[in-house]
């Protein structure tokens, strides 16, 4: 084998042999176009060349369009190679530029699905110069899903070299692909390791975002007390940063952890105090997540007359900025206040926009809400066959996503179920 593999390197053109020997540092399991013209730093014309070249000889693996892989021998030989005749200096650029192109891949995509949220590397800004990657929040979804294994690996391989800016900066960049499509385990493990990288940097901030970030994952997973110890660290490295910013976050997910053990004051208190930094600071976004908030608490505690301005307000900011998932999601909790409010046409319309946009955001949770707000509206009006149609959707929903929700809807539909059996009465009559 070793020496069916020496022959057909030897067929090879130099400038092909030595992508070859780059491309075995790769971290991941396959790769894409973009990715060899960024190992062999070329133009993507030569990098489609020389790879198509690799496949010719059958080195490489063409397995989609503009798309390869390695066998694993295979991969171990151009390893091996790149080892015994490439500097060490040239191999560790060719592996800090792929891992690199994947940072770029992953900013490209939370950019198109969530544009207008703060960041902490400034890549984003010089990235968001370029033209979008992605037709859409879905396209962008889906494209970062499928370079999961890669992006992990990248990582792994980042922090094996000790760039542990580069470690928490992938970690930042896979903010909007966890938030809207979960991934639970990668999502706890990719963050243990960005926190631990952001403290190794002593960049601050991007420790308590990163802390948010892994909270809420703990927080979709009803872990109340994980979720609130690390919005409590993150409140105090905020303090420390001296950033506003960062604290209203903090106080934020506090309020939800809060929420979540049935603290409604504490939440609301936190909530309050969210509020009144975003609006000292003109951050319309953040103001538009804390009345959101607000909103959901009064209803958590039935004073939905008063929910309902708070959550008018969210809605409409979130409608000057431009957001239209947090227009949804705040619609979606004013219809469940107008539906207790027995105000239903108000409801309609409001959960029926919600889950138009909601349909086309790539977010299973986010529309399954929508969608159970539904199945509530649709019992309140005695329509129990729409409300059943309902709570499968979102119990689907739920469940591919993995959420606890799941267990809840489930819930529903069986008392519906048994509600909803025919009442013989008397004894069954027998022959």
């Amino acid at each position: 084998m070793q020496t069916s593999l020496d022959l057909s390197y030897r067929e090879l053109s130099d400038p092909a042999a030595r992508l070859y020997r780059l491309l075995g540092l790769h971290p991941g399991p396959d790769f894409e176009l973009g990715l060899v013209a960024a190992a062999g730093e070329l133009a993507d014309e030569e990098a489609d060349d020389l790879v198509s070249e690799l496949v010719d000889v059958n080195l490489v693996n063409e397995i989609a369009d503009d798309r390869f892989r390695f066998h694993d021998l295979l991969r171990v030989h151009a390893e091996q190679l790149a080892t015994r005749q490439d500097p060490q200096a040239e191999r560790t650029s060719a592996v800090r530029r792929m891992v690199s192109w994947y940072l770029d891949r992953a900013i490209m995509a939370d950019l198109v699905v969530m544009p207008l949220r703060g960041r902490v590397n400034a890549r984003y800004e010089q990235l968001r110069q370029r033209p979008p990657a992605f037709s859409d929040a879905i396209a962008a979804l889906d494209a970062a899903e499928r370079e999961f294994p890669n992006v992990l690996a990248a990582q792994r391989s980042a922090a094996e070299h000790e760039w542990w800016d580069l470690v928490w900066q992938l970690c930042e960049a896979l903010w909007a692909v966890f938030l809207y499509r979960k991934h639970f385990e990668y999502w706890v493990q990719t963050h243990e390791l960005g926190i631990a990288a952001a403290r190794r940097c002593g960049h601050v901030v991007a420790e308590a975002r990163l802390s948010v970030q892994l909270g809420t994952a703990h927080l979709n997973l009803h872990r109340f007390d994980l979720a609130h110890d690390l919005f409590a660290a993150a409140l105090e490295l905020s303090h420390t940063a001296q950033d506003p910013g960062v604290e209203a976050t903090a106080r934020e997910h506090l309020g939800l952890a809060a929420r979540g053990m049935g603290n409604h004051e504490e939440a609301m208190a936190h909530f309050t105090r969210a509020l009144a930094i975003t609006e000292q600071r003109c951050h319309r976004r953040g103001s538009a997540l804390h009345l959101r908030r607000l909103g959901e608490t009064l209803c958590a505690v039935n004073r939905h007359n008063e929910a309902v301005s708070y959550l008018r307000q969210a809605a409409d900011v979130a409608t000057e900025i431009g957001d239209t998932v947090l227009r949804a999601r705040a619609l979606t909790r004013l219809g469940a206040a107008f539906t207790e409010l027995d105000q239903v046409s108000a409801a309609s319309a409001a959960l029926t926009e919600a889950d138009s946009i909601l349909a086309a955001s790539g977010s299973p949770q986010y529309r399954a809400e929508t969608i159970e707000a539904l199945a509530d509206l649709s019992l309140h009006r005695g329509d129990r066959s729409t409300a059943r149609r309902h709570f499968q959707t979102a119990l689907e929903l739920y469940r591919d996503a993995c959420l606890p929700q799941e267990q809840k809807v489930h819930a529903r539909l069986v008392v519906l179920d048994e509600e909803d059996q025919p009442d013989y009465g008397g004894e069954t009559s027998r022959e």
